[in-house]
């Protein structure tokens, strides 16, 4: 003889993480064959803080008889924003402005280059990213002005 129990409302639902990105899915394996044992590499980084903000990060690489280097400086903007600028050895110079939680999940960032030196153009690159992000769902799309391409990705969580 089957005799319903009395309810006591809903159960409660159990919350679920955000689904790891693609890319990010072999990153601690990559970042420990890459990163922490370089072979045939030698780099020199140094990250050092100034009393307004600003951190500065010069970087230095040795592999063979190539020398590069870059010097990155990096600060928070009014409006909760951060923008980097780096200048290469190679006389390039790029720029990303990212504005973190727009809203909430909600993050947009807006990357550009120099052209080499010799190279006409103003930029030789300028890309636009859009990305959300919440316990169900994942989207990101972007847009390279300069290719005249377009991508976007959603994950959404079982």
């Amino acid at each position: 003889f089957f005799r319903p129990t009395p309810s006591f409302g809903p159960l409660p639902r159990a919350r679920t993480m955000a689904p790891t990105a693609f890319k990010d899915i072999g990153k601690l394996c990559s970042d420990l064959l890459s990163k922490d044992y370089k072979t045939g590499s030698n780099s020199v980084e140094v990250k050092s803080k100034v009393p307004n903000g600003i951190t500065f990060t010069p970087k230095a690489d040795k592999t063979g008889d190539k020398f590069s280097g870059s010097l990155a400086a990096k600060s928070a903007v009014p409006g909760g924003a951060d923008l980097e600028v780096t200048l290469k050895t190679s006389g390039v110079m790029s720029a990303s402005l990212e504005a973190a939680n727009m809203m909430k999940g909600l993050s947009l960032t807006l990357d550009c280059e120099t052209p080499a030196p010799g190279k006409p153009g103003l930029l030789s690159s300028g890309k636009g990213t859009l990305d959300y992000k919440t316990d169900a769902l994942t989207a990101k799309g972007s847009y390279d002005y300069y290719r005249g391409s377009h991508r976007s990705s959603t994950t959404a969580a079982p």
